[in-house]
């Protein structure tokens, strides 16, 4: 699995909880929008595995924002990252 995760699933981080037991057909058709990046997993745990890598890619570039701007001391966490 490559850790490229932004140009082989560029918008998954935000798909619903995601549970193992699911197969990636069903987690595709109850997320149409995403089909395409959904469907290039091989498996769940693959697609989980994307999904917190592409979360936290958005952590440390908003980390780096903050800090690069003489920030720091009371870093803010985007709302969609906070989980």
């Amino acid at each position: 699995m490559s850790l490229d995760v932004a140009s082989s699933a560029p918008s998954i981080k935000y798909l619903p909880s995601i549970s193992p037991s699911m197969s990636i057909s069903a987690v595709a058709e109850r997320n149409r929008r995403n089909r395409g990046a959904i469907q290039r997993a091989g498996s769940i745990a693959e697609l989980q595995t994307k999904v917190r890598l592409e979360r936290l890619g958005e952590l440390v570039l908003a980390l780096d924002r903050e800090i690069s701007s003489g920030g720091g001391d009371n870093v803010k966490i985007p709302r969609g990252l906070r989980r």
